[in-house]
């Protein structure tokens, strides 16, 4: 109920599209992954070809460690480069 929560999400998510940065609270994280995802739903809807970044968020979603901090560079990169939607 803390609009200032949204206002930091948004935020976030901004940054995520433009430069890649990902939020450092885990939380916030959480939110933009679901965020993430939910836009290369929309993406596949609209007929794009979405399997490599989807596999990379399951296999984010089972990762952890070292493993885990890689699968974010590269879905960072990935979003800087405009290849998740």
């Amino acid at each position: 109920d803390d609009p200032r929560w949204y206002d930091k999400q948004a935020e976030a998510v901004v940054k995520f599209w433009q430069t890649g940065e990902l939020p450092d609270d885990d939380l916030h994280l959480e939110a933009l992954l679901v965020d993430v995802e939910c836009d290369l739903l929309r993406a596949h809807k609209r007929g794009k070809d979405v399997a490599e970044p989807m596999a990379l968020l399951h296999r984010l979603a089972h990762a952890g460690g070292d493993e885990g901090e890689e699968l974010l560079a590269r879905l960072s990169a990935m979003a800087v480069a405009g290849q998740l939607a």
